[in-house]
């Protein structure tokens, strides 16, 4: 066989089994993070968070809902090459017979995008059904402070851990991503307002949230805050802690930040 002939098999090859890959995924997959759901016959009625976007293919509607920071899932009308995204932004409801949409959706039940330092908002779906975004900073290290000032100013708040499903969820996930994994971060509560810092409701966030403290699933310390009682503190979570909550003074510069926003 001469290098022509054999070029071409090779190529020939190449189609066939792209052919074959592409077939295969867009079966019950359209790409690496979508696959269809079980629709209900007779009338579907789409309640709220419904964008509504004309398209040409099905993989053209996946494409969409991947670069939208609010959408997780989405419906496709083959018929008439509509795509219907579920975008917590917008607030529209829609009545078809469910034989004429598709619904696809994340292939895991948490879904969650990596970070990326000074980039756009990358997005995440906990356990619960909580759609959040994150938008990460490492290149400055601020004081808690100006990690909120500068979280409010972009219409969010520092990342902010309420729960034992919110903790498992930054150790096992977004402390994994490239960037993020080794460095500390500000946690949003403080107890600078409190008037007595021992006090078991001491340590708020920006919106006045109990931060829990006697709790071993949150802090480094089964016994919650454990340094100087006696001055305004801030809650970071350290690599040196494995991310667990620690209590520092709140003029300590040397931290990075999360910024975080929930959407429903």
């Amino acid at each position: 066989m001469n290098v022509m002939h054999y070029c071409a098999s090779v190529i020939g090859l190449y189609f066939v089994l792209l052919f074959a890959i592409t077939c295969h995924v867009s079966g019950g997959q359209v790409s690496k993070q979508f696959k269809k759901q079980e629709t209900p016959e007779g009338a579907l009625q789409l309640t709220g968070y419904i964008k509504r976007q004309p398209v040409t293919r099905l993989k053209q509607c996946a494409g969409q809902c991947t670069h939208d920071d609010a959408c997780f899932d989405f419906y496709y009308i083959s018929e008439e090459n509509i795509c219907l995204l579920r975008d917590v932004n917008e607030q529209n409801v829609y009545s078809i017979q469910a034989s004429q949409a598709v619904h696809y959706e994340h292939i895991t039940g948490v879904y969650l995008e990596c970070p990326v330092n000074n980039g756009g908002w990358a997005k995440a779906r906990l356990q619960d059904g909580a759609l959040y975004l994150f938008r990460l900073f490492t290149s400055t290290a601020v004081s808690q402070a100006q990690a909120v000032e500068y979280c409010q100013s972009i219409g969010s708040y520092p990342l902010r851990i309420l729960t034992a499903e919110k903790m498992d969820f930054v150790q096992n996930n977004l402390t994994h991503c490239l960037g993020v994994s080794g460095q500390n971060f500000w946690v949003d509560g403080t107890n600078a307002e409190a008037a007595n810092y021992s006090a078991s409701d001491t340590y708020t966030t920006t919106e006045n949230q109990i931060v829990p403290v006697n709790t071993n699933v949150l802090w480094g310390s089964s016994k919650g805050p454990n340094d100087n009682a006696n001055e305004p503190r801030c809650i970071w979570i350290a690599n040196r802690f494995s991310y667990y909550f620690d209590d520092v003074p709140c003029t300590f510069s040397g931290v990075k930040y999360i910024c975080e926003k929930q959407l429903v």
